[in-house]
């Protein structure tokens, strides 16, 4: 999602699993791979916090989700879960990912 509508293309990208990730963040993070990390000049964001941010930098309609800052962390981030876990009744599942584009390759770390 966040790939095809970052009009930017500044935000990259790594899987937890990866040697990039592994370097950069504590161990229980790249272990927990349910959830959402965001990396931001050495300061670590997760759930509802990491979707505010990634909000906040794609800009347009995307900063509508900021309004849901006025709630308690720990209630923004209840949300988070369960739109987390019922994400494929939500958006629906498909069978197989889609492979990024020769020039979105470079947004990922690894």
């Amino acid at each position: 999602f966040v790939l095809r509508f970052d009009s930017t293309g500044q935000i990259r990208f790594s899987p937890l699993q990866s040697g990039y990730a592994k370097a950069k963040l504590p161990v229980e993070l790249t272990q927990n791979l349910s959830t959402l990390v965001v990396l931001k000049q050495n300061q670590i964001f997760t759930q509802s916090e990491a979707v505010f941010l990634i909000a906040q930098q794609m800009g347009g309609i995307f900063r509508l989700i900021l309004i849901f800052k006025i709630l308690p962390l720990s209630l923004s981030n209840q949300i988070y879960g369960w739109i987390s876990q019922s994400r494929y009744q939500i958006f629906g599942k498909k069978d197989s990912c889609r492979l990024p584009s020769p020039s979105e390759k470079s947004r990922f770390l690894l």
